[in-house]
Order: C-alpha cells, then sequence, then structure tokens
C-alpha cells in the first residue's frame, strides 16, 4: 500500500514539474504535427533551436509553434507557426518543448 502512495506521490510530481501533454488543436506546426495529435513537452528546456517545436501560453489557451531563432535573446523567443512570420513569444509564457507527439486516429475509407 505504501509502494502505490509513493508511486501516486512521484508521478504526481514528475506531472507537475517535469512533463506534460497537450492536445494539437490546429494544423499549426503539420506536417509534423497534425491537428488532433497528442504531444508530451519537456517542461524544463532551457534552450531553443530552429525547427524545435514548443507549446506556449496565450492567454488560456496553449498553442503550438515552431522556433525560428535559437533562444531564449532578451527573454523573448522567436515562434512562428503556419503561413505567419515569426514572433516574439515572453520566455516566461513557454510551457516547453514537444519530445515526443502521436498521430490521431485515422478513419479508414468507407466502402461503398
Amino acid at each position: 500500500m505504501v509502494s502505490i502512495g509513493i508511486g501516486l506521490v512521484l508521478a504526481g510530481f514528475v506531472r507537475m514539474n517535469v512533463l506534460a501533454s497537450y492536445q494539437a488543436t490546429t494544423d499549426a506546426v503539420s506536417p509534423e504535427i497534425p491537428h488532433g495529435s497528442y504531444v508530451m513537452v519537456f517542461k524544463l528546456a532551457r534552450a531553443y533551436s530552429p525547427g524545435d517545436i514548443i507549446v506556449y501560453r496565450a492567454g488560456n489557451k496553449a498553442i503550438l509553434g515552431r522556433v525560428a531563432q535559437t533562444g531564449p535573446v532578451d527573454g523573448t523567443l522567436q515562434v512562428e507557426r503556419r503561413n505567419k512570420p515569426p514572433q516574439p513569444i515572453p520566455i516566461s509564457s513557454v510551457a516547453g518543448k514537444v519530445i515526443f507527439n502521436t498521430r490521431p486516429r485515422v478513419k479508414p475509407p468507407e466502402e461503398k
């Protein structure tokens, strides 16, 4: 019984401080992460390279974006989304770097 409690405490600690999961609600970083995919984010990332995919907060929404330049620089990170120019995101808004993603389930074509 004690080992189950310790396991739950450790899982909660990891979930709150190290890893988090999010769902892609748009195709902003497709084809790598299409709409409906789930991503695992490493919250302890501190340096980012061009092409890294991150999750950041804009208001109450979690948004996926692609890093456009090595950073952070002066407290911001240049992030681009599909068909939009890079924009500065405060590093305090970044939830973390995507380290794993799943593809949404694809429904087979309906037979006639």
